[in-house]
């Protein structure tokens, strides 16, 4: 999972991997100790990387969070 605050390329970082939390239910968990990151975030997004991680993304973006306030009513 990457995040990144939106209009600043120079902030994207890599929060680790997603985890199976329960198949069952289809749900995942990202576990993250870097709460200063998440401090400097306004976006997340998720896309498939080889095995053992990448230094920055190269797969598109399969889901994508804006954690920031709408610019609309």
């Amino acid at each position: 999972m990457w995040a990144q605050q939106e209009g600043n390329a120079g902030s994207l970082r890599s929060l680790g991997f997603l985890k199976a939390d329960n198949r069952m239910q289809g749900r995942w968990e990202l576990k993250s100790a870097d709460h200063a990151a998440l401090k400097q975030i306004n976006s997340l997004f998720v896309t498939v990387e080889p095995q053992g991680g990448a230094k920055t993304p190269s797969g598109r973006r399969l889901l994508f969070a804006y954690l920031g306030e709408a610019n609309h009513p």
